[in-house]
C-alpha cells in the first residue's frame, strides 16, 4: 500500500511522518497542558478480529473515535492502514470496555496520542468501503474530541504518517476522499467551535 504523501506541516518545524522522536517532540509542544503524565498504554499491540466487537440490534457495527485536537486547535489525523487516505483514529467498540476507553484505545492505537476526551458528540451512521468500492458493513461511530496530552515515538500502528492541519483543511480532506461520516463529525466540531474548547 503506498502511504499518503507527507503534507506541509503547520508549525514552526516539519513533522517527520515516519513516527520518530523528532516527531513526537515536535507534536508534544502544542499539546494541552496536563496537571500529571498520562497512564502508560495498557499494550504495544492493537486489538485484531471481532470477537467481542459489538453491534446494534439491527447489525451495524458500533464503533467509537476521536478528533485528535492540538492546543491551538488545529486536527491531527493519521493515514489509514488500508487506503491512501487521511483519516481521524476510529475503531470497534469492544464488549470489555466503555465508549470512552474503546475511543482512547484507538486514538493510542492508530494515532500515538493520548488526553482527555470531550463530551460525545453526535453518533454518525455509515457504510464502511471496502476496497474497489464495494459496499461493506453497516457502521455506527461514536464520537469526541480528544485533547492531545501526550505524543508518543512508538505506538502499535505506528507505520501509519501523522499530520497536522487546520480544522477546515480536515474537513476539505475527508470531503475530497467521500468519508462523509468523517466530514460530518468534522462540522460538528466547527459548529460548536469545540476544537477551542480544550
Amino acid at each position: 500500500m503506498s502511504q499518503p504523501k507527507i503534507a506541509k506541516f503547520n508549525l514552526p518545524s516539519p513533522l517527520l511522518q515516519d513516527g520518530s522522536s523528532m516527531a513526537a517532540s515536535i507534536l508534544q509542544k502544542h499539546c494541552h497542558p496536563t496537571p500529571k503524565p498520562s497512564p502508560p498504554p495498557k499494550t504495544n499491540t492493537s486489538r485484531q478480529g471481532r470477537e467481542f466487537q459489538r453491534y446494534t440490534s439491527s447489525g451495524a457495527r458500533l464503533t467509537c473515535g476521536t478528533i485528535p485536537v492540538t492546543r491551538n486547535g488545529e486536527i491531527l489525523m493519521c493515514s489509514s492502514y488500508r487506503k491512501s487516505e487521511w483519516i481521524i483514529p476510529k475503531g470497534g467498540w469492544e464488549t470489555d470496555e466503555t465508549m470512552e476507553e474503546a475511543a482512547l484505545r484507538e486514538s493510542y492505537e492508530e494515532c500515538g496520542v493520548a488526553g482527555r476526551l470531550s463530551d460525545p458528540l453526535t453518533p454518525v451512521s455509515f457504510e464502511s468501503k471496502k476496497k474497489g468500492g464495494n459496499p461493506g458493513t453497516m457502521c455506527e461511530l461514536h464520537p469526541y474530541v480528544l485533547y492531545v496530552e501526550e505524543v508518543f515515538e512508538a505506538w502499535p500502528e505506528d507505520g501509519r504518517a501523522r499530520k497536522v492541519v487546520s480544522l477546515d483543511e480536515a474537513i476539505d480532506i475527508t470531503s475530497k476522499q467521500g468519508r462523509e461520516e468523517l466530514s460530518h463529525v468534522l462540522r460538528e466540531v466547527r459548529e460548536k467551535q469545540i476544537h477551542l474548547k480544550g
